[in-house]
């Protein structure tokens, strides 16, 4: 305890000028063909006078966690900003408080939205959060859930039954022709329709459905695509699939910039149908589930479905 004298010092404010936090969110880019998404904007404070570290943080909303950090120098995603300090001249660091900044699309998850915070920290370290730091957050700044599709071609082939081949060879031995022809006339007492030497019958076909189009997403860092044709009055009938190797699509690209890996979205299959499945898709009409999945099987957990109208 004890006898004391104390002298008590004015209060002084650390920071200098206004406390007001000043942002913008210039725009938002998306590239499907590189699989970039590009922020640009900026944020200047005149708590960085005391937290000079500037870092942005992508943060998944969603699943409230965070997804990328990056600390921005001149050398990485900073960027000057002459407008910005002529508009706020009395705030510290306006000059450099711009920021361009890139982030793959592989990193996102299909469904989710995003926000981007700007901070100002005293930690140089990792993301600025062990230290004294200011936040500005530009909320809903991105939703990772685009889509689109067209089904330009949709055509069921019938079945054909089974036919005899019939083949002369020319230019084989004696014994390869007496073969040849041996088997000829062996198809000819079995089936009085068949054709004369040197011709061939097609063979038997299965009921196919031919499907052409694209189908553009998000949700294509799934890798596998599928097409899986539903029976229209009773979708939880499945009447047929296929997984399909897409193609480039350019016109799609033109006309879809923005969605991941758009570029190649093209598709062209058939997809071989039951008896029964034929008379179902006559009788009430099919609809398509367009899918990427993460299921070499096309049943993942993770899927980006489109529907179509029904046909």
């Amino acid at each position: 305890e004890g006898s004391n004298v104390d002298f008590w010092f004015s209060a002084r404010r650390l920071v200098s000028g206004t406390t007001t936090n000043f942002a913008n969110l210039d725009g938002v880019n998306a590239n499907g063909k590189t699989g970039k998404v590009t922020f640009a904007g900026w944020n200047a404070n005149n708590f960085s006078q005391l937290e000079p570290n500037h870092y942005l943080i992508l943060f998944d909303t969603t699943a409230n966690k965070q997804v990328a950090a990056v600390k921005l120098d001149d050398k990485n995603g900073q960027v000057a900003r002459p407008d910005v300090q002529r508009a706020y001249r009395t705030v510290n660091g306006a000059l450099n408080s711009g920021f361009n900044y890139s982030i793959d699309m592989s990193q996102l998850t299909f469904g989710h939205t995003y926000a981007l915070v700007s901070r100002y920290s005293t930690s140089a370290d990792g993301n600025g959060g062990d230290g004294a730091y200011t936040d500005y957050w530009f909320n809903n700044a991105f939703a990772f859930n685009q889509q689109a599709y067209s089904v330009d071609k949709l055509e069921l082939v019938a079945a054909t039954k089974d036919a005899p081949k019939a083949t002369q060879p020319t230019n084989g031995s004696k014994a390869q022709n007496a073969a040849a022809k041996a088997e000829l006339k062996t198809d000819q007492q079995t089936d009085s329709k068949a054709t004369t030497k040197g011709d061939q019958q097609p063979a038997a076909t299965p009921n196919q459905l031919h499907v052409a189009g694209w189908m553009a997403s998000d949700g294509s860092g799934y890798k596998n695509a599928y097409v899986i044709v539903l029976d229209a009055k009773d979708t939880k009938h499945e009447l047929g699939r296929s997984q399909v190797t897409l193609t480039k699509r350019d016109d799609v690209l033109k006309a879809f910039p923005t969605i991941y890996n758009v570029d190649q979205s093209g598709f062209d299959t058939t997809i071989t149908l039951s008896d029964d499945a034929v008379k179902a898709a006559q009788a009430d009409g099919v609809q398509l589930v367009l899918r990427y999945t993460d299921d070499k099987e096309g049943n993942g957990k993770l899927t980006a479905d489109q529907w179509t109208t029904p046909f």
